[in-house]
């Protein structure tokens, strides 16, 4: 059976088939159902897209790729069904009201590639990259050079045999960039070297006569708690060592919070209390577990920065995934 050639009071019956093999969710289907009762003209291949976008999501997928499923079964244990060719299909979702073209307010967003979003995951995507662009390329404060290289000597010692130190690298690539991506697995020296990062900053801060403004965080209350810990121990080590000044280390924050917290999130709302109208104020954040970011949380996190806000994400791409979908 095509699902080209289904009337439209059948319209929703490969989905309630689909639902019932396990091969759907059920709120993939209350989604199309809907968006078909509010656009109106609910034909099978649109009640399909609308479903597939809805469901590509909760795999963590940020859009549907019409051309993955163009012409095919979409549903492999259900070998009766097949959705529209790619060109028809695409010629049906645009003269739907539910969908729009790029920076469409609309429910369903269709790109030029044949990527089918929810509305606000394109916005949401949209909004990541020009904020990920602005501050990658954005102006920052440039550091005391001299002071910056002695305090990477003293934190970070030459290691034998003129081996590079990639941890003193790291360090200073997130003191001299308003943007930096520090990856690495377990036991690289990923808090060592952000802890250092911290003593830098403070000491280039009161070089200027102020303390920076520095918060921690990670998506997870979790992930929060492992931080402060770190934190911690990373500091004592230091202190031990003779590399850091007791003042330098009692500036030094501790305590991590919540990504949620941090930006305000507010039960009921969508929006968090802190965004561009009203920036979480901070010189420096770092954001650890950062393989967690999912693609709302990232797009509101960087909405949320003032622009001289230095940027620090710390994680393993290859441990934790995203909370939510898109794997930032």
């Amino acid at each position: 059976m095509s699902l080209t050639t289904q009337s439209d009071g059948q319209s929703l019956a490969p989905l309630s088939r689909a639902v019932a093999a396990g091969v759907l969710r059920p709120v993939d289907q209350y989604f199309a159902r809907w968006l078909g009762e509010v656009a109106g003209t609910p034909t099978p291949g649109r009640l399909l897209a609308a479903a597939l976008a809805s469901h590509r999501l909760g795999q963590g997928h940020v859009c549907l790729e019409l051309g993955s499923v163009a012409g095919r079964n979409p549903f492999p244990g259900l070998s009766d069904l097949r959705a529209p060719d790619l060109h028809s299909w695409r010629q049906e979702l645009m003269g739907w009201p539910a969908v729009g073209g790029p920076g469409a307010h609309a429910p369903l967003v269709l790109d030029g590639e044949d990527r089918l979003y929810l509305g606000r995951y394109w916005h949401y995507e949209r909004s990541l990259a020009a904020g990920v662009r602005a501050r990658a390329t954005g102006s920052q404060t440039v550091p005391d050079l001299g002071r910056l290289r002695a305090g990477l000597d003293r934190l970070f010692p030459p290691l034998p045999d003129g081996e590079v130190d990639w941890q003193r690298v790291a360090a200073a690539l997130a003191m001299l960039r308003p943007l930096c991506v520090i990856s690495g697995g377990p036991g690289t020296g990923k808090t060592r070297t952000v802890t250092a990062v911290l003593a830098l900053a403070i000491e280039q801060g009161l070089r200027r006569g102020a303390l920076p403004r520095i918060a921690l965080s990670a998506p997870t209350g979790k992930a929060a708690a492992r931080l402060t810990e770190s934190i911690s121990g990373a500091k004592g080590a230091f202190l031990d060592a003779g590399a850091l000044e007791a003042g330098i280390a009692a500036a030094i924050p501790e305590e991590a919070q919540t990504l949620h917290r941090l930006l305000g999130t507010r039960p009921g709302r969508v929006a968090p209390r802190h965004g561009p109208e009203n920036p979480r104020h901070r010189d420096l954040l770092v954001v650890d577990e950062a393989s967690m970011l999912d693609l709302p949380l990232a797009s509101r996190l960087l909405a949320a920065l003032p622009e001289g806000c230095r940027l620090l994400l710390i994680g393993d791409r290859d441990q934790l995934a995203s909370v939510q979908a898109g794997s930032v």
